[in-house]
């Protein structure tokens, strides 16, 4: 009898070791769930951190190129402000044609052009020039070419010039987005007139020598010939602009008409030796037409 209630007894203690066996097991299983659960937890929140961080350096990175394309230069280029402003006014200033002994005075005028697009360009172009008596008189007693070598022979003296007005149209092609341009067109080159007189001195004229005066009077005729250039042309943020400009005529040099003579001579002065001196006069005097310019003005 004892020994049946002594098996009962461990019968019981075994289901109750058990049961608190799977009770201790389930816990240990929902410990290791939880921890899983918080890991993973922990590991989602340092993610989105991270996400959040990186976040942060792509708009601050974004602000920094915002800010830097703030402060970048954005005033129109040439383009731009040539289309905005298509009509050019300038003064213009200009050397003189050659003469004799660079007698000429310095020359002005306007130029007024118009853009027809931000390649091409149509422009007209009249200037003036000083008379060289005027602009280049000494304040001495003689003038400023006595006894000065013109046309191979000292002692000369300008009596009388005149240089007409010259005209430039021309069609300006610019190919890149800055000033440079390049030009063909026409060029009006006026009359110029050149009466010098020579004292009375010892010369030796073809290899004669001789005690007389002289007179040369040296004339280029009003000619229209083709022209081709090259200049600058820079326009401001503010409509002002400025230029630079070369025009060379495309033609043959340009040979003077001219007359000399002896004056005031102690001796008869051949006449093949007075044709000798025209021929030189010819000779070294023909030239080609080429005019430099620079100008300021204001675009409209």
């Amino acid at each position: 009898m004892k020994t049946k209630y002594f098996k009962i007894l461990i019968a019981l203690m075994v289901l109750f070791s058990g049961n608190l066996l799977a009770q201790d097991v389930e816990s240990a299983g929902t410990k290791i769930d939880t921890e899983k659960a918080e890991t993973s937890q922990d590991i989602k929140s340092d993610s989105e951190d991270d996400s959040c961080v990186l976040s942060k350096l792509i708009e601050k990175a974004k602000s920094k190129c915002q800010e830097k394309e703030e402060v970048e230069d954005h005033s129109p280029d040439f383009r731009s402000k040539s289309e905005s402003n298509p009509l050019q006014v300038q003064l213009i200033f200009a050397g003189g044609p050659e003469s004799p002994k660079e007698s000429h005075g310095p020359g002005g005028g306007i130029h007024v052009g118009y853009f027809f697009s931000k390649n091409l360009y149509v422009g007209m172009t009249s200037l003036a020039f000083a008379d060289p008596e005027i602009s280049r008189d000494s304040e001495e007693e003689g003038k400023f070419y006595d006894d000065e070598k013109i046309y191979g022979q000292d002692g000369a003296d300008i009596d009388q010039s005149v240089i007409d007005p010259k005209h430039i149209l021309e069609l300006r092609v610019i190919p890149w987005n800055f000033g440079l341009y390049f030009s063909g067109g026409l060029i009006y080159n006026g009359e110029e007139r050149y009466d010098v007189s020579f004292n009375k001195r010892d010369r030796t004229i073809n290899g004669n020598a001789y005690r007389t005066g002289l007179e040369a009077k040296v004339k280029y005729e009003a000619t229209i010939s083709p022209t081709m250039g090259i200049g600058y042309n820079h326009l401001f943020n503010n409509a002002i602009n400025v230029g630079v400009g070369l025009n060379v005529a495309m033609a043959y040099p340009q040979t003077p008409e001219v007359e000399v003579k002896a004056v005031n001579s102690d001796s008869t002065v051949s006449q093949a030796d007075l044709d000798y001196w025209k021929r030189r006069i010819e000779k070294n005097e023909k030239r080609s037409t080429a005019i430099f310019t620079v100008g300021v003005g204001y675009s409209f």
